[in-house]
This record gives structure tokens, C-alpha cells and sequence, in this order.
């Protein structure tokens, strides 16, 4: 019965991986639907970046995250297309191009991963938690047990 245990517990790690990849990023990072631009200037607005970006297909987001000290953004944004083969297509013809004097990056998103032994607390990032003192310490209902006891493995190991 060795093997069979051996299948079981392996495909017990895959879901609980699964899990906690799914509650950790959105649907439109796992679909391929966000693409990355760096190498921005700190003057550029989120309307100039949907100028250049809507020949490409339907924009549903621009986000353009800012330095809390500086009050400037951070050289990097987010455009989030309604299709992936907008978002492809956008990477494909605007990646190394020039925008504002700079040679643009532009990749598709990555989600935000917690690594395994950082200081931020794994459930700070699932479903807006980090505003409960006790959010670790909380049990979560409505069907968040499998969640649940994916942070608890990883506790363990």
C-alpha cells in the first residue's frame, strides 16, 4: 500500500499548492491578462499609458503604484486587458519600444508570491485579513477550511 500513500500525499501537496496559489492571486494574473511596463517616468499618468495601450484591445484596469514618501510612482505600472491575446499582443509589439524617451519593459504580470519563511504573515494577503488584529488566529468560515489547512502545513514544515 506504499505507493498508493505515496500518490495520496503527493497529490495531497499539489491541491494545497493550489490552494494557496489561488487565494494569493487573482483570476486576471492566473489568465494572463495583466502585463507589466517598466522603466516608466515618474510624469507618467495612467491616461497616457491607456492611450498607448488601448490600440491593443479593451483596458479594464491601469495601475500606477506610487511611493508613499515621494508622492511618485515607482518607474513601474499595471494594464489589465478584458482578453490574453490583447494582453500578448501588447507585450509582443510594445516590449523594448520607445514611450517618453525610455525603452519600455513590458512582460506579462506575475502574480505576488509569499515565500515560505518571509515575515509577512500568509493570510495578510488572502481576502483583505490584514485589517483584523487577530487574522491568524481567527477561523475562517464559509468553505475556507481547505485554505486553512494549507497554512496550517506549511506551519508545520
Amino acid at each position: 500500500m506504499e505507493p498508493q500513500e505515496d500518490v495520496e500525499q503527493d497529490s495531497f501537496q499539489d491541491d494545497n499548492a493550489d490552494v494557496i496559489n489561488s487565494a494569493l492571486s487573482d483570476s486576471a494574473h492566473r489568465e494572463k491578462k495583466v502585463v507589466y511596463i517598466g522603466n516608466i517616468t515618474d510624469k507618467t499618468t495612467q491616461e497616457e499609458l491607456r492611450v498607448l495601450f488601448i490600440p491593443f484591445g479593451p483596458i479594464t484596469q491601469v495601475q500606477i503604484p506610487m511611493d508613499y514618501k515621494t508622492q511618485r510612482n515607482k518607474g513601474f505600472a499595471f494594464v489589465s486587458f478584458e482578453d490574453r491575446e490583447d494582453a500578448a499582443h501588447a507585450r509582443e509589439n510594445l516590449h523594448n519600444s520607445e514611450f517618453q524617451g525610455r525603452c519600455l519593459n513590458v512582460a506579462v504580470a506575475r502574480p505576488i508570491r509569499v515565500k515560505l519563511g518571509s515575515r509577512t504573515a500568509v493570510w495578510s494577503h488572502l481576502e483583505g485579513n490584514a485589517d483584523d488584529s487577530n487574522a491568524g488566529n481567527q477561523s475562517k468560515s464559509g468553505g475556507k477550511g481547505d485554505q486553512q489547512d494549507a497554512m496550517m502545513a506549511m506551519d508545520e514544515s
